[in-house]
């Protein structure tokens, strides 16, 4: 009986080497020489040359919005006539109290405290003129958020190894390695590795699939507190003046 089934699988295999190809183009073609299995460290590679992904495309948008309603809320102020007027009064109230006190001999009319008082008024009426927030943006707020960005890039350059590049979102480097993590290559080769192996592919597969997960996890708490700190961060500049 062995001998019998033997025989006949010796018939049918050769019949259905020879037809699946015909029958199935795509699955000689997968089967072609030239094509190799996923190599990971491959792959991992490319994480190095990370394009813009769902994180970047998220903070960028939420910058947007915020950014949007921060300009907003600095013109409510600056554009206000009864802010104007007091920030106007406030000045006029400055500088009769120094001269006051230059009168009385309080104070030292130097040249550096009327230097460093009038810095003060220049400033101040710059921020509420009709430009001032082209002032406002080119000086405080690129320093706060485009020097926030570099410093998270920098410190994500030193940890992932992904150089960041200045201007870009500092998510880049989190992108790739979303990326890489999502891939169906990779999570097939998790979920794989559980069957592999015996008990001890049950066991790497398990690790596997808690970094993975803990990794999205640490990337989404990442995404969630960028985001909180910019909303602050931008109420903050709104309300500056």
């Amino acid at each position: 009986m062995v001998r019998r089934y033997l025989r006949l699988l010796t018939l049918v295999l050769p019949l259905v080497v020879a037809v699946c190809p015909l029958v199935l183009p795509e699955a000689a073609q997968a089967a072609a020489p030239s094509q190799v299995c996923t190599n990971f460290p491959d792959r991992a590679l490319g994480v190095t040359a990370a394009t813009g992904g769902i994180l970047t495309n998220i903070t960028d948008y939420v910058k947007d919005i915020i950014y949007d309603a921060t300009v907003n809320l600095y013109t409510a102020f600056t554009g206000s006539v009864a802010y104007q007027r007091a920030v106007y009064a406030a000045a006029t109230l400055m500088i009769v109290i120094f001269g006051v006190a230059f009168t009385i001999g309080v104070v030292q009319a130097s040249f550096g405290e009327v230097l460093r008082r009038m810095v003060k008024l220049g400033i101040i009426f710059t921020l509420i003129s009709p430009t001032g927030w082209f002032f406002f943006s080119d000086y405080a707020v690129r320093f706060f958020n485009d020097g926030t960005d570099e410093l998270i890039g920098g410190v994500m350059s030193i940890g992932t190894g992904i150089p960041y590049i200045p201007g870009t979102s500092p998510f880049l480097q989190l992108d790739g390695l979303a990326g890489f993590i999502l891939h169906p290559d990779t999570i097939v080769a998790v979920l794989g590795s559980m069957g592999a192996g015996g008990p001890y592919g049950m066991m790497m597969g398990s690790f596997l699939g808690v970094a993975v997960f803990g990794l999205l996890k640490m990337i989404l708490d990442a995404l969630r507190l960028y985001a909180v700190s910019f909303v602050v961060r931008s109420l903050l500049l709104g309300v500056a003046p």
